[in-house]
């Protein structure tokens, strides 16, 4: 529930109880679960954290589904600073209703993906970003510029130094690019911050 009033709605109180639950599990076994913000807004995101214990939940942030339901992806990461624990850099094309709306190719359609990625270096997050992609029939060439678009698009933004990409680029898999961050070994599935391994 996203009302208002939704405090005293017991499936409120159900979903914290719950969340709490996964949260203190997740501490105890290394992994902090994330909760995408895309058809849920980053508002709602930030309440329901401020109702969990802290580090119980981390934000899983849809640049694409932010677009398609009404929702700014630069403002949103701004909005949620601290709490994006993944990023996953999608592209779409608004429809003419609020949730309507279809997947493109990354950079082709109405995500302002240069400046997510400068919000991205402000805010400081040094994560990982999933890309995923659109065209079944080329997905290896589509997956393979897209990297190449993050790392340069990356420069242009002023992060600090190029980022470093792992490729996985093979048929049916996506792939991820790791935002700057210090230079230190790190299991692929950690999160930078705090060393969890974030699930959604």
């Amino acid at each position: 529930p996203a009302a208002a009033g939704a405090a005293e709605d017991p499936r409120w109180q159900l979903l914290v109880d719950v969340l709490a639950d996964l949260g203190a599990w997740g501490d105890r076994v290394g992994c902090t679960l994330a909760a995408e913000a895309g058809r849920a807004s980053p508002d709602d995101r930030v309440r329901l954290r401020g109702a969990l214990p802290e580090g119980s939940l981390a934000c899983h942030v849809v640049t694409g589904a932010l677009v398609v339901h009404g929702h700014d992806p630069v403002a949103a990461i701004g909005r949620l600073s601290g709490y994006v624990g993944h990023v996953h850099a999608t592209d779409a094309i608004r429809g003419a209703f609020k949730g309507r709306g279809r997947a493109v190719i990354l950079g082709t359609g109405e995500v302002d993906l240069p400046n997510v990625l400068a919000a991205l270096e402000e805010n400081g997050y040094r994560g990982w970003i999933g890309l995923e992609p659109v065209d079944g029939m080329g997905v290896q060439p589509e997956l393979a510029a897209a990297i190449a678009s993050v790392g340069a698009l990356c420069h242009r933004a002023g992060v600090r130094r190029p980022p470093m990409l792992r490729d996985v680029t093979a048929p049916g898999r996506g792939a991820a690019a790791r935002v700057p961050g210090p230079a230190r070994p790190r299991a692929s599935w950690r999160a930078p911050r705090t060393g969890r391994r974030a699930a959604s």
